[in-house]
């Protein structure tokens, strides 16, 4: 799941704000799985089996007991918060709404 988010992530980071915010949208709204089998097997004693955890291997999960209840989208730019962009919901579904003036230093 973070290997894919990172290279996601990775192939938009030069990209402009608009597209980044975007791009970034997309990679947090992601449903792509990895492989069955690159799924380690859990260690012994876990509560968990592969197939449990293969299935909430992608980014955005969705589930009746476990799941992507919200996403944040945070850019710094000269050590300050830029942008930081919320979505209440699962980011494959949910809108992301813009909350910089909450944690904006010049407020």
């Amino acid at each position: 799941k973070a290997e894919r988010a990172c290279a996601l992530a990775e192939a938009i980071a030069c990209a402009s704000w608009p597209e980044l915010r975007d791009g970034l949208a997309a990679v947090l709204g992601d449903h792509v799985r990895a492989a069955r089998d690159a799924v380690p097997v859990p260690p012994p004693g876990s509560p968990f089996d592969r197939d449990h955890v293969w299935q909430n291997e992608q980014i955005c999960t969705h589930g009746v007991a476990y799941g992507t209840c919200s996403s944040s989208i945070v850019a710094l730019h000269d050590g300050a918060v830029a942008h930081y962009l919320f979505a209440d919901g699962p980011p494959c579904r949910a809108r992301f709404e813009e909350y910089t003036h909450l944690v904006a230093g010049d407020a």
